[in-house]
């Protein structure tokens, strides 16, 4: 995956060995063991909870998949597209001014 030969890797231990010391090595080799363990574990908890997502979405589709929803559905279109939207005249806005005018159309009104 990286790409790394024996050599390279001897060179690090020889380097970790230096820098960190040869009685305290076991404990940074236990701490970094300890933290890539949790690092798989956190990815694998992740992964799960990916694969769960993608199954309850496997899930959601299988139920669209119903011919009665989807004769339901396409009906729910067609009646929402039929249906015309209301017109409105410049009059009955009110000029533009923004106040609507007083509707004289009926008697009574005045």
């Amino acid at each position: 995956m990286f790409d790394i030969g024996w050599t390279e890797m001897a060179l690090v231990a020889v380097a970790i060995v230096v820098v960190v010391g040869p009685k305290e090595l076991p404990v940074v080799l236990r701490t970094i063991g300890r933290a890539l363990s949790r690092a798989r574990a956190m990815a694998k908890e992740f992964r799960d909870s990916i694969d769960e997502m993608a199954d309850e979405a496997d899930l959601g589709k299988a139920v669209f998949d119903d011919p009665e929803l989807e004769k339901f559905r396409l009906g729910a279109e067609k009646e929402a597209l039929s249906i015309q939207p209301r017109t409105v005249a410049p009059e009955d806005i009110g000029g533009g001014e923004g106040t609507p005018k007083p509707d004289t159309s009926k008697p009574g009104n005045g």
